[in-house]
């Protein structure tokens, strides 16, 4: 029972209608509950969250689940698909293969190619650059300034980009067969 002011037990009265839990049916009163529409898939997704609401939607999952699925929490996925903020390249491998495939355009030079690959694999360029075998700052000019190496000098360097392209489960192996085109 709900006590007063003075400690007293009130009944249930229309001063107190707080006392039931039901709602008073009113014939009168037209009542619509609409179910919420389904959102429709980007016909042109431009950035990777846009990729992965468009993957999420015609694969009919909810979001919860995918997020479950890449390692992060609901409002992160959220902010991705709303393009409020960008995964970032520990994420990439894990949502490039939810997608089955690579959104971001194509290398055509060297330094884009280092980079391309390296956020594949979701490595920081200090992690990168001692898994390759070179100088952190040398990596950095190569991706930057799109400086390459002669390939002579660097055929053992290749070799491992090679075998690491190989880890990613084909999701970026396409770019490998480019790979001797952009060292030139």
């Amino acid at each position: 029972m709900q006590r007063g002011t003075r400690g007293q037990a009130r009944a249930a009265s229309p001063a107190w209608p707080q006392r039931h839990r039901r709602v008073a049916f009113l014939p009168w009163v037209k009542i619509s509950i609409r179910r919420p529409k389904r959102p429709t898939p980007p016909s042109h997704p431009k950035t990777l969250g846009e990729h992965i609401l468009a993957a999420r939607i015609n694969r009919k999952l909810r979001q919860k689940d995918v997020a479950s699925e890449l390692g992060v929490c609901d409002s992160t996925l959220l902010h991705w698909e709303k393009g409020t903020t960008s995964p970032p390249v520990v994420y990439y491998p894990a949502i490039l293969k939810f997608l089955g495939y690579d959104p971001r355009p194509t290398p055509k030079k060297f330094g884009e190619f280092l980079v391309h690959l390296r956020e594949a694999l979701g490595l920081s360029r200090r992690r990168f650059a001692v898994e390759i075998g070179i100088a952190e700052e040398t990596l950095a000019k190569w991706e930057k300034a799109n400086v390459s190496p002669a390939v002579s000098k660097f055929a053992a360097k290749l070799e491992r980009l090679r075998r690491l392209g190989s880890d990613t489960d084909g999701v970026v192996s396409c770019h490998y067969l480019t790979l001797s085109e952009l060292w030139k």
